[in-house]
Protein backbone atom coordinates (compact mmCIF):
# COMPACT_ATOMS: atom_id res chain seq x y z
CA UNK A 1 0.00 0.00 0.00
CA UNK A 2 1.63 3.18 -1.15
CA UNK A 3 2.67 5.37 1.54
CA UNK A 4 2.18 3.02 4.43
CA UNK A 5 5.80 2.98 5.24
CA UNK A 6 6.53 7.05 4.73
CA UNK A 7 4.34 7.41 7.45
CA UNK A 8 6.91 5.51 9.98
CA UNK A 9 9.63 7.67 9.16
CA UNK A 10 10.93 9.63 11.92
CA UNK A 11 9.02 7.05 14.73
CA UNK A 12 11.11 5.43 17.41
CA UNK A 13 10.53 2.20 19.36
CA UNK A 14 7.52 1.97 21.59
CA UNK A 15 5.76 4.86 19.51
CA UNK A 16 1.94 4.66 18.27
CA UNK A 17 1.07 5.90 15.03
CA UNK A 18 -1.75 6.03 13.25
CA UNK A 19 -1.29 5.34 9.34
CA UNK A 20 -3.92 6.76 7.21
CA UNK A 21 -3.91 4.79 4.19
CA UNK A 22 -6.47 4.17 0.60
CA UNK A 23 -6.17 0.54 -0.68
CA UNK A 24 -5.66 0.76 -4.19
CA UNK A 25 -8.05 0.15 -6.77
CA UNK A 26 -6.79 -2.98 -8.08
CA UNK A 27 -5.83 -4.40 -4.54
CA UNK A 28 -6.45 -7.85 -4.19
CA UNK A 29 -9.50 -8.03 -2.29
CA UNK A 30 -12.45 -6.00 -3.81
CA UNK A 31 -13.94 -5.79 -0.34
CA UNK A 32 -11.29 -3.08 0.57
CA UNK A 33 -9.69 -2.05 -3.23
CA UNK A 34 -9.92 1.80 -3.25
CA UNK A 35 -11.36 2.48 0.56
CA UNK A 36 -9.23 4.29 2.95
CA UNK A 37 -8.14 2.94 5.87
CA UNK A 38 -6.58 3.44 9.09
CA UNK A 39 -4.04 1.14 10.73
CA UNK A 40 -3.04 1.76 14.48
CA UNK A 41 0.76 0.56 14.48
CA UNK A 42 3.03 0.13 17.19
CA UNK A 43 6.83 0.66 16.56
CA UNK A 44 8.88 -2.51 18.24
CA UNK A 45 12.33 -1.78 16.95
CA UNK A 46 14.40 -0.29 14.34
CA UNK A 47 16.38 -2.53 13.13
CA UNK A 48 20.07 -2.17 10.47
CA UNK A 49 21.22 -4.21 7.45
CA UNK A 50 24.61 -5.37 8.91
CA UNK A 51 27.61 -6.05 6.70
CA UNK A 52 27.89 -9.64 5.31
CA UNK A 53 31.24 -10.77 6.42
CA UNK A 54 32.91 -13.94 7.67
CA UNK A 55 32.57 -12.84 11.32
CA UNK A 56 28.72 -11.88 10.78
CA UNK A 57 28.04 -15.31 8.67
CA UNK A 58 30.04 -17.63 11.78
CA UNK A 59 28.03 -15.75 14.68
CA UNK A 60 24.19 -16.24 12.95
CA UNK A 61 24.68 -19.39 10.37
CA UNK A 62 27.00 -21.36 12.40
CA UNK A 63 24.79 -24.60 11.49
CA UNK A 64 25.31 -24.47 7.42
CA UNK A 65 28.45 -21.87 6.84
CA UNK A 66 31.64 -20.28 8.76
CA UNK A 67 32.75 -17.90 6.16
CA UNK A 68 30.35 -15.45 3.25
CA UNK A 69 31.80 -17.70 0.58
CA UNK A 70 30.15 -20.98 2.22
CA UNK A 71 26.82 -19.10 3.23
CA UNK A 72 26.73 -17.84 -0.36
CA UNK A 73 27.15 -21.18 -1.84
CA UNK A 74 24.67 -22.68 0.47
CA UNK A 75 21.95 -19.80 -0.56
CA UNK A 76 22.40 -20.96 -4.24
CA UNK A 77 22.01 -24.73 -3.52
CA UNK A 78 18.73 -23.92 -1.61
CA UNK A 79 17.92 -21.76 -4.42
CA UNK A 80 18.43 -24.57 -6.79
CA UNK A 81 16.86 -27.29 -4.72
CA UNK A 82 13.72 -25.03 -4.22
CA UNK A 83 13.54 -24.38 -8.53
CA UNK A 84 14.30 -28.10 -9.12
CA UNK A 85 11.56 -29.03 -6.91
CA UNK A 86 9.22 -26.47 -8.61
CA UNK A 87 10.43 -28.36 -12.04
CA UNK A 88 9.79 -31.46 -11.25
CA UNK A 89 6.77 -30.76 -9.88
CA UNK A 90 5.43 -29.13 -12.68
CA UNK A 91 6.72 -31.37 -15.40
CA UNK A 92 5.18 -34.44 -13.22
CA UNK A 93 1.71 -32.33 -13.61
CA UNK A 94 1.87 -31.26 -17.23
CA UNK A 95 3.06 -34.45 -18.49
CA UNK A 96 0.42 -37.20 -16.45
CA UNK A 97 -3.15 -37.93 -16.84
CA UNK A 98 -5.46 -39.74 -14.86
CA UNK A 99 -7.93 -42.32 -15.97
CA UNK A 100 -10.53 -42.28 -13.41
CA UNK A 101 -11.48 -40.22 -10.42
CA UNK A 102 -12.25 -42.58 -7.54
CA UNK A 103 -15.81 -41.38 -6.45
CA UNK A 104 -15.47 -41.52 -2.50
CA UNK A 105 -11.78 -39.93 -3.03
CA UNK A 106 -12.79 -37.02 -5.19
CA UNK A 107 -15.96 -36.06 -2.72
CA UNK A 108 -13.48 -36.48 0.09
CA UNK A 109 -11.02 -34.34 -1.27
CA UNK A 110 -14.50 -31.81 -2.33
CA UNK A 111 -15.56 -31.59 1.00
CA UNK A 112 -11.81 -31.09 2.61
CA UNK A 113 -11.52 -27.92 -0.12
CA UNK A 114 -14.70 -26.38 0.95
CA UNK A 115 -13.64 -26.61 4.52
CA UNK A 116 -10.59 -25.02 4.03
CA UNK A 117 -12.38 -22.17 1.96
CA UNK A 118 -15.15 -21.70 4.52
CA UNK A 119 -12.38 -21.83 7.39
CA UNK A 120 -10.25 -18.86 5.14
CA UNK A 121 -13.59 -17.54 5.16
CA UNK A 122 -14.24 -17.14 8.75
CA UNK A 123 -10.58 -15.56 9.19
CA UNK A 124 -10.83 -12.65 7.10
CA UNK A 125 -14.62 -12.28 8.41
CA UNK A 126 -13.04 -12.10 11.63
CA UNK A 127 -10.17 -9.79 10.69
CA UNK A 128 -12.48 -7.19 8.49
CA UNK A 129 -14.87 -7.01 11.93
CA UNK A 130 -12.16 -5.76 13.87
CA UNK A 131 -11.65 -3.02 11.15
CA UNK A 132 -15.39 -2.08 10.63
CA UNK A 133 -15.33 -3.67 7.04
CA UNK A 134 -18.06 -5.63 5.51
CA UNK A 135 -17.58 -9.81 5.79
CA UNK A 136 -17.46 -12.10 3.13
CA UNK A 137 -21.79 -13.14 3.01
CA UNK A 138 -20.22 -16.30 1.00
CA UNK A 139 -17.30 -18.37 0.47
CA UNK A 140 -17.57 -18.26 -3.32
CA UNK A 141 -16.50 -14.60 -2.79
CA UNK A 142 -13.24 -15.39 -2.28
CA UNK A 143 -12.44 -17.31 -5.58
CA UNK A 144 -12.25 -14.25 -7.80
CA UNK A 145 -15.13 -11.91 -9.70
CA UNK A 146 -15.39 -15.35 -12.61
CA UNK A 147 -17.21 -16.59 -9.91
CA UNK A 148 -20.36 -15.35 -8.50
CA UNK A 149 -23.08 -18.49 -7.48
CA UNK A 150 -23.42 -21.73 -5.39
CA UNK A 151 -23.35 -23.17 -9.20
CA UNK A 152 -19.89 -21.76 -10.69
CA UNK A 153 -18.81 -21.91 -7.28
CA UNK A 154 -19.44 -25.64 -7.08
CA UNK A 155 -18.11 -26.59 -10.74
CA UNK A 156 -14.88 -24.52 -9.61
CA UNK A 157 -14.83 -26.22 -6.54
CA UNK A 158 -15.04 -29.73 -7.93
CA UNK A 159 -12.66 -28.74 -10.41
CA UNK A 160 -9.68 -27.67 -8.02
CA UNK A 161 -11.04 -31.11 -5.61
CA UNK A 162 -9.92 -33.36 -9.39
CA UNK A 163 -7.07 -31.33 -9.49
CA UNK A 164 -5.67 -32.41 -5.67
CA UNK A 165 -6.83 -36.09 -6.30
CA UNK A 166 -4.78 -35.87 -9.72
CA UNK A 167 -1.63 -34.32 -7.85
CA UNK A 168 -2.52 -37.27 -5.27
CA UNK A 169 -2.73 -40.23 -7.52
CA UNK A 170 0.50 -39.36 -9.66
CA UNK A 171 2.70 -39.18 -6.73
CA UNK A 172 1.15 -42.63 -5.30
CA UNK A 173 2.36 -43.95 -8.04
CA UNK A 174 5.51 -42.87 -8.66
CA UNK A 175 5.63 -43.88 -4.51
CA UNK A 176 4.86 -47.21 -5.17
CA UNK A 177 6.54 -47.69 -8.23
CA UNK A 178 9.87 -46.42 -6.59
CA UNK A 179 9.67 -49.06 -3.77
CA UNK A 180 9.55 -45.89 -1.32
CA UNK A 181 8.24 -45.98 2.01
CA UNK A 182 7.12 -43.44 4.83
CA UNK A 183 7.51 -43.57 8.74
CA UNK A 184 4.46 -41.83 10.00
CA UNK A 185 5.28 -42.43 13.43
CA UNK A 186 8.53 -40.20 13.04
CA UNK A 187 6.46 -37.69 10.55
CA UNK A 188 3.63 -37.26 13.59
CA UNK A 189 6.55 -37.01 16.40
CA UNK A 190 8.50 -34.23 14.18
CA UNK A 191 4.98 -32.28 13.56
CA UNK A 192 3.92 -32.53 17.47
CA UNK A 193 7.98 -31.46 18.38
CA UNK A 194 7.44 -28.21 15.64
CA UNK A 195 3.60 -27.19 16.42
CA UNK A 196 1.95 -29.30 19.55
CA UNK A 197 0.79 -32.53 20.23
CA UNK A 198 -2.67 -30.49 20.38
CA UNK A 199 -1.83 -29.32 17.09
CA UNK A 200 -1.73 -33.13 15.70
CA UNK A 201 -4.66 -34.20 17.36
CA UNK A 202 -6.32 -31.28 15.56
CA UNK A 203 -5.34 -32.03 12.84
CA UNK A 204 -5.79 -36.23 12.65
CA UNK A 205 -9.24 -35.07 13.43
CA UNK A 206 -10.12 -32.46 10.70
CA UNK A 207 -8.22 -34.33 8.09
CA UNK A 208 -7.33 -37.86 8.71
CA UNK A 209 -4.31 -39.71 8.97
CA UNK A 210 -4.32 -40.84 5.51
CA UNK A 211 -5.05 -37.45 4.37
CA UNK A 212 -1.19 -36.18 6.37
CA UNK A 213 0.29 -39.29 4.78
CA UNK A 214 -0.34 -38.07 1.44
CA UNK A 215 2.08 -34.87 2.40
CA UNK A 216 4.82 -37.01 3.54
CA UNK A 217 4.01 -39.65 0.02
CA UNK A 218 4.64 -35.95 -1.89
CA UNK A 219 8.02 -35.27 0.65
CA UNK A 220 9.33 -38.87 0.08
CA UNK A 221 8.54 -39.00 -4.01
CA UNK A 222 10.19 -35.15 -4.06
CA UNK A 223 13.55 -36.34 -1.86
CA UNK A 224 13.49 -39.22 -4.21
CA UNK A 225 13.45 -37.32 -7.89
CA UNK A 226 15.66 -35.07 -6.39
CA UNK A 227 18.68 -37.23 -5.67
CA UNK A 228 17.52 -38.93 -9.64
CA UNK A 229 16.79 -36.20 -11.95
CA UNK A 230 19.91 -35.51 -14.15
CA UNK A 231 19.72 -31.74 -15.40
CA UNK A 232 22.15 -30.56 -18.03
Amino acid sequence: IDNFEDQLIGTHPGDNVKVNVTFPEDYSDANVAGKPAVFDVTVHSIKVTPELTDEFVAENFADTASTVEEYKKSIEDEFYKQHLEEYITKFITENSTVKSYPAKYLKNTKSVTKYNDESMMAYYNQMFSSYGMDAYKNVWELRGEEIKDEISYEKELTSRAKEAVKDALIYQAIYEKAGLSIDMDKAFADMTEQNSEEYVTNMKETYGEGYLAQAEIKKAVTEYLNNTVKVN
